[in-house]
């Protein structure tokens, strides 16, 4: 639904139908169904009393950079939706001003420190308890303002649904705006409107430059008024504390040129850039990845992770999908041709791009397994993206671990008409044409265990099983054709399975046969994960050695019509074309 249109009907509201009927719509309009869920007023009843306090949030806490613990309160599943939409409302509705940088849509961190480059000083302070010091009447007042003018029982309910009831440390209680909940960054930055328009009147007055990222609040300048106990330092607290907020003093610091100037995490000298530190421990897994394995690097990376950002993202962290948010970080801050930031990103694509198979597509195939055996074994679910290429990849998790599966032309499409993918973003990836395989098995998705001379095994996802086979006749198997072939040569190997074929095809009395008997073979493999999580491959059962299949495929891929079997069915161009470069995406 367009945000002139929420405007207006928002502008329109009086009762608690008619912002129920609101929201429906605007779900109804995202999600592009008219049978999509609904919320009921019986929900918007219960979530809009804070003093309701069961179920409606989840409290943790998580670390500081500079130290202490900062409490979240995150909202149930059925609050967090309805606060999305109440959200959509307020943004239709509501700009911050051009000071506010911090969640604003097209503004970031960035943006913030770029108003403070090149300056010789920079001030930054703190407002203390930033959401905890909002309080519940203060939201409701500010909806029955300009630009929300909600009349006071949508600002009554509104209000009750974006605040929580909390007790002060001596026993009373107070209702006040959580940090963790959908709306209340945009509700901050509306009521700091005022503050934001005060203390750029300051920043004018003493020729100075000015920002505020959430509670953190920068001035710069090339000549020096920030005596402690002066004018422009008296005039500051006047103002925050007349918009009752209060200056963090711990947190209030004057960095000069020559020392390290820094805004909202990021440096600001001659350019904006991201710390050191950062770099370096970017750099640092990397190089252990490259240098002993993954396994030693997600060790390495995994602590810090946990104990920053455990209580914030929910599972097991994938290291890869890490890595890629900070790399798209750096390349945000640097920009994308910096060299730093293309070479940690060269290192990163090496080490989790899947088999290229443009040039070489020589493969044999080891072992395979329907999907719902994979899910088994793996614990868990196949998920499916697009890389950055464009192209569809599937993705397994085991251990905390990423497992990349390459997809056929033949299997995405499969995937799609199964309805295995329903997920337009997705489909719409897939090549509307190709040219099906002409399996020589039972067709059917399968993710193979696949290896390509010189490389490590890796998985891909097939539209038919190619480690089937149609030699293994009733006069000889497979294994003993190999033992023929490797003892006495070519000729001898040829000339047994033309014996037990010829035999295979007659009864009893000599007469050929309507329907040549035989029976599929899969090759199988007893080891496909180590200690570690990475693919290995133990033994090929059957006595079938892996030098034996080698030379079986290159018989094969010679072209020569004598060939003594087709052990291993080779994928066709068509099968191969769209193998995806892995762009596993992470959320910061």
């Amino acid at each position: 639904m367009e945000q002139t249109i929420i405007k207006q009907r928002a502008a329109k509201l009086q009762t608690k139908e008619d912002l129920l009927n609101l929201l429906n719509d605007i779900v109804k309009d995202e999600l592009g169904k008219e049978d999509a869920f609904s919320f009921s007023l019986k929900q918007i009843s219960y979530f809009c009393n804070p003093n309701n306090v069961r179920g409606r949030y989840r409290h943790f806490s998580i670390p500081k950079k500079s130290g202490g613990k900062r409490n979240i309160a995150a909202p149930c599943k059925g609050l967090r939706h309805i606060l999305y939409y109440v959200n959509i409302i307020l943004k239709a509705i509501y700009k911050p001003s051009e000071y506010a940088m911090g969640f604003v849509e097209g503004r970031n961190v960035v943006d913030n420190a770029t108003r403070h480059l090149g300056q010789n000083y920079v001030f930054n302070t703190d407002l203390e308890n930033f959401f905890p010091s909002i309080d519940q009447a203060r939201v409701w007042k500010r909806f029955q303002l300009t630009p929300f003018n909600f009349p006071q029982p949508i600002a009554n309910i509104l209000a009750g649904l974006c605040c929580i009831k909390e007790k002060n440390e001596d026993g009373t209680v107070k209702y006040v705006l959580p940090q963790g909940a959908p709306t209340s960054p945009l509700i901050t930055n509306a009521i700091c409107d005022t503050l934001d328009r005060r203390l750029n009147g300051l920043a004018r007055r003493f020729g100075l430059h000015f920002s505020r990222y959430a509670d953190d609040i920068t001035f710069s300048s090339m000549h020096y008024v920030y005596k402690e106990g002066g004018e422009f330092r008296s005039e500051l607290k006047r103002i925050i504390e007349g918009q009752n907020f209060r200056m963090n003093e711990a947190k209030t610091r004057l960095q000069k040129v020559g020392s390290r100037q820094e805004v909202t995490g990021l440096t600001v000298g001659t350019k904006v850039n991201t710390s050191h530190a950062y770099v370096a421990e970017i750099r640092n897994i990397l190089h252990i990845w490259e240098k002993y394995g993954y396994t030693d690097a997600f060790k390495r990376f995994y602590p810090k992770y946990k104990e920053s950002k455990g209580n914030v993202k929910k599972g097991e962290p994938i290291l890869e999908n890490v890595l890629y948010g900070k790399l798209q970080y750096i390349r945000m801050v640097k920009g994308s041709k910096d060299p730093v930031y293309v070479s940690l990103q060269k290192r990163y694509d090496k080490l989790t791009s899947p088999i290229d198979l443009e040039n070489d597509k020589s493969l044999d195939y080891l072992r395979s397994f329907t999907i719902a055996e994979f899910e088994e074994i793996i614990g868990g679910p196949l998920y499916y993206d697009i890389s950055k290429e464009g192209n569809l990849y599937g993705k397994a998790i085991l251990e905390g671990q990423a497992i990349i599966i390459s997809i056929s032309s033949a299997a995405k499409y499969k995937l799609v008409k199964n309805k295995i993918i329903t997920d337009e973003r997705l489909i719409g990836s897939i090549p509307k044409t190709y040219n099906p395989v002409i399996a020589s098995s039972k067709p059917g998705l399968y993710v193979v265990l696949t290896v390509r001379q010189g490389k490590e095994p890796f998985w891909m996802m097939t539209y038919y099983d190619p480690t089937v086979t149609d030699v293994d006749v009733e006069g000889i198997s497979v294994s003993n054709l190999v033992d023929i072939w490797e003892k006495d040569g070519i000729e001898a190997a040829m000339d047994a399975l033309d014996s037990a074929i010829l035999l295979d095809g007659m009864d009893k009395n000599g007469n050929q046969n309507k329907s040549p008997k035989g029976t599929k073979r899969k090759l199988s493999n007893d080891s496909f994960f180590s200690d570690n999580g990475k693919v290995v491959i133990d033994e090929i059962n059957d006595g079938i050695s892996p030098d034996a299949i080698k030379a079986i495929q290159e018989e094969i891929e010679s072209g020569n019509p004598s060939t003594i079997v087709d052990t291993i069915d080779i994928c066709s161009d068509d099968d191969l074309d769209s193998i995806a470069d892995a762009d596993i995406i992470a959320e910061l």
